[in-house]
């Protein structure tokens, strides 16, 4: 994670990923960082962080860097993008399983949401992202 937010450093001094460096304050405030090491909170912690940018700039990267920091201190993880997550949740709506598929999503400490806002999303398909950012994980 260390190499993750000194990379996003770098691309931000260069102008390459003007939000870069917000993206690790955030970060740095959602984990709490400690000598440079990035401990991950457990579901509890609050809010998440966003990596904006244009393709390129290394969103996937730091996002798959933060998993493998969560997965090193102990969390479970789970990584999908937004498509494969869609398809999903219509499937398990369709099946009349939506809300057992939806706990699943909120069981690991970290999800990883890739690829937000490379395919348009339906109006249906908002629902069920709706549905899926305002689960409450299980205790």
């Amino acid at each position: 994670m260390v190499h993750a937010r000194r990379k996003l450093y770098e691309l931000a001094a260069v102008g390459k990923a003007p939000a870069a460096a917000e993206a690790v304050r955030r970060i740095d405030r959602l984990f709490g960082v400690e000598r440079d090491v990035v401990p991950c909170a457990g579901s509890s912690a609050a809010g998440s962080p966003p990596f904006p940018g244009p393709p390129g700039t290394g969103k996937s990267h730091l996002a798959t860097a933060l998993g493998v920091a969560a997965v090193r201190a102990g969390r479970s993880v789970y990584r999908a993008t937004l498509a494969e997550i869609m398809e999903a949740l219509g499937r398990a709506e369709r099946e009349g399983r939506l809300a057992e598929r939806l706990r699943s999503y909120a069981r690991p400490a970290l999800l990883i949401v890739d690829e937000i806002g490379y395919l348009p999303i339906t109006a249906g398909g908002a629902n069920l992202f709706f549905q899926l950012v305002n689960i409450q994980p299980p205790n």
